[in-house]
């Protein structure tokens, strides 16, 4: 049912480390799909993605995007385009107001 694995530590005993959490599903950032282990600011995220999001909004920061305004963000790409980036930030939930 779970991924687990099982090591052998230095004194024989062996443990189990779970892969995925209790229900099957990993915890990925609404963002950019990187691991994520809470919400913030109204959506699950990553440390990277509550990061830009708050510095880009206690900068009140206004990017541009050089594309097409559709541009992959992903764990690999997100740094590539911010406007983009922040536009998912957007959408997926995560609000402005509140604790910053």
């Amino acid at each position: 049912m779970f991924n687990d694995r099982i090591t052998s530590g230095p004194s024989g005993l062996q443990s189990t480390t779970a892969s995925s959490d209790p229900f099957g599903e990993d915890k990925l950032c609404a963002v950019c799909s990187d691991r994520a282990v809470c919400q913030h600011y109204g959506a699950r995220t990553c440390e990277g993605c509550k990061g830009f999001f708050k510095r880009t909004v206690q900068k009140k920061a206004q990017y541009v995007c050089t594309g097409n305004k559709n541009c992959t963000i992903d764990k690999r790409f997100r740094s590539r385009c911010q406007y983009c980036r922040f536009q998912k930030c957007i959408a997926v939930g995560m609000v402005k107001e509140g604790k910053l």
